[in-house]
């Protein structure tokens, strides 16, 4: 089975400019799904790809994430979807658009805020141990809740954060790689 970067390297595509791609087109799954279909990506290579920006990503949660947005992408091959497919149903949106703010601690603690709008959520993150912060940008996925994000600065700390967002309040995980894990949580604020 080929690597996501070994796959792209036939076609002259980095994994960073595959990652730029995915996470810049978010709001065109169509678009995704129909590039992959052309060049072969399969839905356990877009988990690799995105595995630095959402740690434990697989393919199975590719294809469902895919699923529930009305795309059944089981012929991208690799893992399969376990959810049917969302087509023409009403889409029952638990989480709300807006901005959520709140805290996070374990080994590092520090504050964190995002906008939800749809399914992309843009945000930012300060850490007041280290006195540094950065950017935040994912997704989530607007029928169960579960959100990751990922920090998008390249010279600060790589934080990742995986939760839920439920009754406008949001709680969940946060890592960064060799430094510390921990618990976060925060509420939309009105």
């Amino acid at each position: 089975m080929a690597t996501a970067e070994s796959h792209l390297a036939q076609f002259g595509v980095s994994m960073g400019q595959a990652r730029d791609y995915l996470l810049g087109n978010l709001d065109n799954l169509f678009g995704i799904h129909d590039t992959c279909s052309r060049f072969g990506v399969t839905n356990d290579m877009l988990a690799e790809i995105l595995a630095n920006d959402f740690s434990g990503l697989t393919g199975t949660q590719v294809a469902n994430y895919f699923a529930v947005n009305g795309i059944d992408s089981n012929n991208l091959g690799g893992s399969q979807r376990t959810v049917d497919v969302v087509v023409n149903n009403p889409v029952v949106d638990v989480v709300n658009d807006g901005t959520y703010s709140g805290n996070y601690s374990g080994d590092l603690s520090g504050t964190f805020s995002f906008l939800v709008n749809d399914t992309i959520v843009t945000g930012s993150w300060y850490n007041t141990t280290y006195g540094e912060g950065g950017d935040l940008e994912g997704i989530v996925d607007n029928q169960t809740g579960d959100f990751q994000l990922a920090s998008t600065d390249t010279d600060g700390l790589p934080i990742s954060m995986v939760g839920l967002i439920s009754d406008d309040s949001v709680s969940g995980t946060w890592s960064i790689p060799s430094t510390g894990d921990g618990t976060l949580s925060g509420d939309l604020f009105i």
